[in-house]
């Protein structure tokens, strides 16, 4: 009987052993790359963007300029994703590969019409909706590995064309 106890604690054990092993294993992000097929391992990252936005209203046009931009380790915790259809003059931003092929595209609010909530004189809440000449924004996007350019379109409507604002080359050092 004691030969018996002795042999099953010893089987116990190693399916502990084992169960730990199997459990405590690193994972990575594989990606299968679509230039060449191989496997690597790839850390997520995320892309931080500083622009500032100017209302040109003797062109009749935005202009856009990055600021600077941040490349980091990390993922995004929250859905970014804008959930209603987009206006007229919001914001497209496209991640692009090297061969310019869309990776991912979405779209933000236009950064220059705001609406500002007051209290009146009254004591009842009330909304204005600005529109300002310029200001500044930023994105956080998560870094597809295979991008390489970021375009900001001014959006104008399902059946027309975007106007182009600024496009980027991420992996360059731009100021």
């Amino acid at each position: 009987m004691k030969h018996n106890i002795s042999y099953n604690i010893y089987i116990l054990a190693a399916f502990f052993g084992m169960l730990q092993m199997v459990s405590c294993t690193v994972t990575h992000k594989t990606t299968n790359t679509s230039t060449n097929d191989k496997i690597t391992n790839e850390t997520p990252k995320i892309i931080f963007l500083n622009y500032s936005i100017v209302n040109d209203t003797i062109k009749q046009e935005y202009r856009i300029r990055l600021i600077n931009k941040i490349i980091t380790e990390g993922k995004i915790k929250e859905n970014t994703i804008m959930s209603k259809t987009p206006a007229i003059d919001d914001v497209e931003y496209i991640v692009l590969n090297k061969e310019s092929q869309v990776l991912m595209r979405n779209f933000i609010a236009n950064p220059l019409h705001r609406t500002v909530e007051y209290v009146t004189d009254n004591g009842q809440l009330a909304k204005k909706d600005i529109q300002l000449d310029s200001t500044q924004f930023s994105l956080r996007i998560p870094l597809d590995p295979t991008a390489q350019y970021i375009s900001m379109e001014r959006y104008t409507g399902l059946n027309s064309d975007n106007i182009q604002m600024l496009i980027i080359d991420i992996l360059k050092n731009e100021q």
